[in-house]
C-alpha cells in the first residue's frame, strides 16, 4: 500500500466484502491525491484514504463497502487507473453508490465532480456521496437529469 503513495502515476484498488456486491447498499470510496516534490509519500492521497474509510464505516458499516480506489497522480492529469476501474465496476453494478473525498484542491475536486457527472450521464442512477476532511461538514448529492 504504502509504496502506492510514493509516486505519482501510481494506483490501488481492492476488493472487499464480495457477498455485498451488486446489491442496492453496496458502496464504493473513491480516492485521489497528489505528490508533492518536496514529499516521500501523498500526505493528501493517505489523509483522504483514511478519513474516507472513516466516514464511509461511521455512515454506512464496513460491511456496505465493497471498493476502494486510489490514484495518485498530478492534479491536471487525466491517467487515473483506479478512476477508470470504478468507471467499468460501476458500470457492471458491483455499487451504486461512490463515495468521494473531499479535496483541498479546488481544481483537482472540480474535475472529479464533472467526471462523475458525465460518468452519470451515461451510465444512469447512483448515488454521489461528497465529503469533506471535516465529517461533519459533509454533503450528499445524488445527481439527476
Amino acid at each position: 500500500m504504502f509504496e502506492t503513495l510514493m509516486k505519482n502515476g501510481r494506483y490501488r484498488v481492492d476488493y472487499l466484502n464480495h457477498s455485498v456486491c451488486g446489491k442496492e447498499e453496496a458502496l464504493a470510496l473513491y480516492v485521489c491525491g497528489s505528490l508533492r516534490a518536496d514529499e516521500v509519500y501523498s500526505h493528501s492521497a493517505k489523509r483522504k484514504l483514511y478519513e474516507g474509510l472513516d466516514w464511509v464505516w461511521r455512515n454506512f458499516g464496513r460491511q456496505n463497502l465493497v471498493a476502494v480506489y486510489l490514484d495518485v497522480c498530478l492534479p491536471e492529469s487525466v491517467l487515473r487507473p483506479a478512476y477508470q476501474r470504478m468507471k467499468k465496476d460501476l458500470e457492471a453494478g458491483m455499487f451504486h453508490r461512490v463515495a468521494v473525498s473531499g479535496s483541498e484542491n479546488f481544481q483537482e475536486s472540480q474535475m472529479v465532480r464533472q467526471a462523475l457527472a458525465e460518468l452519470y450521464h451515461q451510465k444512469g442512477d447512483f448515488e454521489l456521496f461528497l465529503f469533506a476532511f471535516q465529517p461533519d461538514q459533509s454533503q450528499t448529492i445524488l445527481l439527476a437529469d
